[in-house]
């Protein structure tokens, strides 16, 4: 059997990172190996997207044609704590076939349509490294980062839509930096987007848990590495209290606000005409102003730099210059963005997961 591709899952591998140590080992296979590398959402930022070997983010139907073609068309596809949830296989999009994956995980090993328990990916993946055939090593010269690239239209190339921030925004986010993304269209966003060296992301795949991220942006104060928050309106206002816990703490966060008027990624499962996903309008680029950013404190506070709302591509890249410049100070931009505009990712997900339900429902007919 010829090996052409190498798909690396992950979600496993994150958790065990810490607990087992396992992402030295699994660099380790790569490089030993010389497969191609894929990531799943769950697993991006886990691989310097500038690894030779790395090739993509596949998420079934969400995934670049480009990747889905290579995937598919893999003679033997290796699945490293693959996790088939909703969101991270797409909406239930993949199409891999059984015949010719095997699956490591941390407490079985299947191999096609055999599962062996108690063959735990902590012992064998080491073991598969030192011995992995010599003679089926070929130096991979594939091409790097399937990500295709952004045409806007006429109508687009001024208001900021999802198209256009997905592609612009790692221009902005320094190395080794972290960002948060919220459940919705930030999440979906980040997929495909470009991931700049040694960037950690945090995101609620797994359990779409909305309001998260504010809160979860204090995890870098102790590290000293940048912090950029991405959140919709909805969400933002069910915890925005934390920015007062970031002003308090002295922090540097970026936050960066989709105003795109309501849950949006509700309104896509529910229809857009449902009442309870249309919310109160804010002045969000106001928040530090209310969370007592210039009143006499107590304790010294964080410095504010950028705090207003943008509508342009060239305000965005504008307020952006500005937060690269000033990296002691915390920064919120409000980005104006048009109702009903989502990253191709999130309604792609969104009709997987609805074909996936009726067949389901069908089935069981």
């Amino acid at each position: 059997m010829r090996i052409r591709c190498f798909l690396i899952y992950f979600l496993l591998i994150i958790s065990c990172a810490t607990r087992h140590g396992m992402m030295g080992k699994v660099l380790r296979f790569i490089e030993r190996t010389q497969l191609p590398v894929y990531l799943t959402p769950m697993a991006k930022g886990d691989i310097d997207e500038r690894h030779p070997q790395f090739h993509g983010i596949f998420a079934g139907n969400c995934s670049t044609e480009s990747v889905q073609k290579e995937v598919y068309n893999a003679d033997l596809i290796l699945s490293i704590g693959s996790m088939n949830s909703d969101f991270n296989t797409g909406g239930f999009t993949y199409r891999l076939s059984q015949k010719k994956a095997i699956e490591f995980h941390t407490y079985h090993t299947k191999i096609f349509y055999a599962v062996y328990d108690k063959v735990d990916m902590r012992e064998l993946l080491p073991d598969l490294t030192e011995h992995w055939p010599t003679n089926i090593i070929r130096q991979y010269n594939g091409t790097q980062n399937n990500i295709e690239p952004v045409i806007l239209d006429a109508k687009h190339q001024t208001e900021i839509v999802h198209e256009y921030l997905w592609h612009k925004l790692p221009d902005f986010i320094p190395e080794d930096s972290i960002v948060v993304a919220e459940t919705g269209t930030s999440e979906f966003g980040i997929f495909n987007m470009r991931a700049p060296k040694g960037v950690t992301f945090l995101t609620q795949i797994l359990w779409g848990s909305i309001g998260y991220s504010v809160g979860a942006a204090l995890v870098g104060k102790d590290d000293n590495r940048r912090v950029f928050v991405l959140v919709g309106d909805g969400s933002f206002q069910l915890v925005c209290q934390e920015i007062s816990s970031m002003l308090r703490f002295k922090t540097n966060i970026v936050i960066i606000l989709l105003n795109n008027d309501g849950y949006t990624i509700e309104k896509f499962i529910h229809e857009p005409d449902r009442a309870y996903n249309n919310i109160q309008m804010w002045r969000y680029h106001n928040s530090f102003e209310y969370f007592g950013d210039g009143l006499k404190q107590n304790r010294d506070q964080a410095i504010t730099g950028f705090a207003g709302q943008v509508k342009t591509q060239e305000e965005f890249e504008k307020a952006m210059t500005q937060v690269l410049n000033e990296t002691e100070k915390i920064h919120f931009i409000e980005v104006v963005m048009p109702a009903m505009d989502a990253p191709k990712s999130l309604v792609l997900t969104i009709e997987g997961t609805r074909e996936y339900k009726k067949r389901e429902q069908e089935e069981h007919e």
